[in-house]
């Protein structure tokens, strides 16, 4: 009895709170509109606007806004800001821009069930056709709607509480190792690796979808050389006619290395086609480059130098945003950074183990590593190490020579295989992607120009300070050294990487970022100095602990400068984003990709979307092709001749053949707003 009781007055309350929101005068409520059938009430641009219950998913045009007039009488709205009103030709519900919209009455039927009428006594009814009309003349006959309370979606959207949960524990666990290692624990490392970590992990899956440039054609390719891991393709089945040497449209793609490549499509043979897979390479590689910094640090300088190195550069939101594709050439700039700082790091330990030949062999592997992602660049690590041999004592022995010959060799075997293979593979191509690389030194090639002070400007975005800033924190570290061999490979790399790319016509923001490694130990030398000034400073109280304080409180602020969390935001959600921006329409319809891919067989062909967008619908479904272009009605015909199915996507103005052929139409892709 008492059991019965407490439920009626819990159901009762229940009630009450429910329709609190919907009897309140003046009140706005957003709700989705869900019908006996199901379906969703959606407000369709692509028909007129005409409202229609045919969606079994809420999206931006399922979301209505209830505006409370008086009593049970309200206005609905659309999601586009246009009142719902009673189309008399058809006598069909429709969203029209009208100052006076239509007052429907809004009737409870039962507990969170309502039919909506006028004020003349008819009411709303679903048709066979899915349509909503005006067309029921009694409450018994009304079809029954259910208002499920929502929000917009992704109208004006940030980072969730979630996000930033996660935000905030990477941030939190590299101050503990901050703090870790100001009080000399040994765990100090392992808790900057795994804040380091956190971070990556929060970036590869923050943006659910594909980066324009050039992460959607590293993505693509990659996901077919699971099948085919020697025959790089970006159209996998290329049903119509294509530009052999073009890396955007083209079917074999050697536009770049295969390395980078091969770790993605493994990663995803792995753990399936997704987007986290896809960037995994790159979350672990980041992470380990902290790692290898900081024994840079250690080896080179000090254990305090190597730590501050690797804490800025796990916070760097440029890196960061390399990790998760947003800069070009992302995926591909991440590696080669991998692979050029482990090769700088092995040179290193070779010198300071007093040049035992294994490491020498592993620094020359590793340039070859470096090579099969981005080219010659990788050979960097040979510039300092040939220049400090020819300026010191090591110029007379012959050990030294035989050793970086070993190493050349060693990098000669693993680069040159790929290469022969592809000019016997794949001649036409393979000399013309030869062409081109050498095209970015004697002109601005795809027009990516800037003048001499480019590369100069850019390390201010990579390591977050002013370059002329970064020049005084490398010659604090070069005083700092005590190695003279360092010292001179030291300014080797850095004068080879910014002479040769200065000179280059061609600039791209991240050619320099291949020495990051080297400016983030520049940067902690200059840290460093702070600390000491202030910590020297006669106003500073000396007890350890405020010191502590004092390092961990700059350290901190300095890092989520560096980190800098609104353009991590801006760039990764659809916060104030225009209507018309690309990165916001990414977002909006990457969900209709993933649904389409649940249906899609390798019969079906894509077409009409927007320009490159065809690249992700290849990724994320298993289409045998996708078009960004209107196809010819010759082309769709030949298509079906061949046993394919073509399908549009519809932008409310399909030519007459499209209907003649009956080709699929697939509506919600060119209006997500």
């Amino acid at each position: 009895m008492f059991l019965k009781i407490y439920l009626l007055i819990r159901h009762m309350f229940l009630s009450v709170a429910l329709l609190l929101p919907l009897v309140a005068v003046g009140k706005q409520t957003m709700v989705n509109i869900k019908t006996e059938n199901g379906y969703y009430l959606s407000l369709n641009p692509t028909l007129d606007h005409f409202i229609k219950a045919n969606q079994s998913v809420t999206r931006t045009w399922e979301v209505f806004t209830l505006e409370h007039l008086e009593a049970d009488k309200i206005n609905i709205k659309g999601y586009n800001g246009m009142y719902l009103n009673i189309n008399s030709e058809y006598n069909s519900l429709q969203g029209v821009e009208n100052n006076e919209p239509k007052a429907f009455r809004l009737i409870e039927k039962k507990a969170g069930k309502y039919i909506i009428g006028t004020e003349d006594g008819r009411f709303l009814g679903i048709e066979s056709d899915h349509f909503v009309y005006l067309s029921r003349g009694n409450a018994e006959d009304a079809s029954v709607f259910t208002l499920e309370q929502t929000l917009p979606y992704k109208l004006d959207s940030s980072l969730t509480t979630q996000q930033n949960i996660v935000i905030t524990g990477g941030f939190v666990l590299l101050l503990l190792s901050l703090l870790a290692f100001l009080r000399q624990k040994q765990y100090a490392i392992w808790l900057l690796l795994l804040g380091a970590l956190t971070l990556r992990i929060f970036m590869a899956v923050v943006a659910g979808y594909l980066h324009l440039w050039d992460e959607q054609f590293h993505a693509l390719v990659a996901k077919n050389m699971m099948q085919h891991p020697f025959t790089p393709m970006l159209y996998a089945n290329p049903v119509l006619p294509y530009p052999e040497l073009s890396w955007i449209e083209g079917h074999i793609w050697l536009h770049k290395q295969p390395l980078f490549l091969w770790k993605m499509a493994l990663s995803m043979k792995a753990f399936g086609v997704n987007i986290l897979a896809m960037r995994l390479p790159s979350v672990l590689m980041s992470t380990a480059v902290v790692g290898m910094i900081y024994l840079l640090g250690k080896r080179m300088v000090d254990k305090q130098t190597g730590f501050f190195a690797a804490f800025f550069f796990a916070l760097g939101n440029y890196g960061l945003q390399l990790t998760n594709g947003y800069f070009s050439t992302d995926h591909n700039d991440v590696a080669f950074m991998f692979y050029v700082t482990a090769s700088l790091l092995s040179w290193v330990i070779y010198i300071d183990k007093e040049k035992p030949l294994k490491w020498a062999l592993l620094t020359g592997a590793l340039a070859g590593g470096a090579i099969l992602v981005k080219w010659l660049p990788g050979l960097l690590v040979f510039a300092g190490w040939g220049i400090s041999i020819l300026t010191g004592k090591e110029r007379t022995s012959l050990k030294s020579y035989a050793h970086l010959a070993w190493a050349l060799l060693i990098t000669a075997v693993i680069v040159l295989p790929w290469q022969l293979y592809t000019f016997s593979a794949f001649p036409e191509l393979a000399k013309h992607e030869m062409f081109y690389n050498t095209a970015h030194i004697s002109s601005a090639v795809e027009k990516h120009q800037g003048n001499w002070t480019y590369h100069f400007r850019m390390s201010q975005k990579h390591v977050g300070i002013p370059f002329l800033l970064l020049l005084l924190g490398w010659y604090l570290l070069l005083r700092k050294i005590a190695n003279r061999r360092f010292k001179i490979a030291l300014v080797t790399w850095g004068i080879a990487v910014y002479a040769v790319f200065t000179f280059s016509q061609t600039k791209m923001p991240s050619f320099t970022y291949m020495i990051i490694a080297l400016h983030m130990l520049a940067f902690a030398q200059l840290a460093i100095h702070l600390f000491n000034i202030i910590i020297i400073n006669p106003k500073t109280p000396k007890a350890a602990t405020i010191q502590t304080l004092f390092i961990l409180g700059i350290s901190g602020y300095i890092g989520w400068q560096s980190f800098n969390y609104k353009a991590i935001q801006s760039r990764h959600t659809i916060w104030r984003k225009s209507a018309d921006d690309m990165y916001k329409h990414r977002i909006l319809t990457v969900d209709l990709f993933r649904e389409l891919g649940k249906t899609t067989t390798d019969r079906d062909v894509f077409f009409h979307s927007k320009t490159f967008d065809n690249i992700p619908l290849m990724f994320f479904t298993d289409a045998a092709a996708a078009y960004d272009r209107m196809l010819s009605e010759e082309e769709i015909v030949e298509l079906i001749n061949q046993g394919y199915y073509p399908k549009v996507f519809d932008d409310g103005d399909l030519p007459e053949y499209i209907y003649r052929l009956n080709v699929e139409v697939i509506q919600r892709y060119w209006f997500p707003l």
